[in-house]
């Protein structure tokens, strides 16, 4: 579930480990990012806002993520009963067995340790993001959508990140069109 929200979301690591269940419109299919779980050796974990007020953001998502998402709370309500008094509610997605919030870097040791056992190359979980980003900017959504889809303050902020794959999508189209037209000019 974590992953696959990173990949459709485009979500950062400590956005997806604040995900509580109330965050997702099941009618409306969106999700809410509306803060951010962090940690610190001072102060252990800690939800805190998000990075910027552009963060705070609604995406829509296919409709079958909500069917994991409503799998997931009825997993955490079963955990709830069988640990009885022994449980934290949290509210959360991902959380620890007891459901108290779930560190923000285990997602990251989880995937090394995924990939590791199955001889597959270990990117980082941060990849999914970019994934998204290039996915949307290879399918030619503009600057302006997949900066607020990822929750940049600026736009300039997702241009200077993502240059080379609008580039590349810029000669894509300029070559769809070159492709279509009957005339080639600046020949005889």
């Amino acid at each position: 579930m974590f992953f696959t929200l990173a990949l459709f979301g485009g979500f950062r690591r400590e956005e997806l480990c604040g995900f509580e269940f109330q965050d997702f419109d099941h009618d409306h299919q969106t999700a809410s990012v509306k803060r951010v779980s962090l940690y610190t050796p001072e102060d252990g974990i800690f939800t805190a806002p998000t990075k910027t007020a552009k963060s705070r953001r609604s995406l829509k998502l296919p409709a079958w993520v909500f069917s994991l998402v409503a799998q997931l709370q009825e997993e955490r309500h079963r955990q709830c009963l069988a640990l009885g008094d022994q449980w934290h509610e949290s509210g959360r997605l991902f959380t620890k067995v007891d459901g108290s919030p779930i560190d923000p870097g285990r997602p990251y040791k989880w995937l090394k340790r995924f990939c590791k056992e199955r001889g597959l190359p270990f990117y980082g979980v941060h990849q999914f993001r970019h994934l998204n980003a290039s996915l949307l900017i290879y399918n030619g959504e503009d600057v302006k959508t997949v900066s607020a889809s990822l929750g940049h303050s600026q736009t300039s902020t997702t241009l200077n990140i993502y240059t080379h794959s609008f580039e590349t999508a810029q000669a894509r189209a300029s070559s769809a069109i070159a492709d279509k037209l009957p005339v080639k000019f600046g020949g005889k």
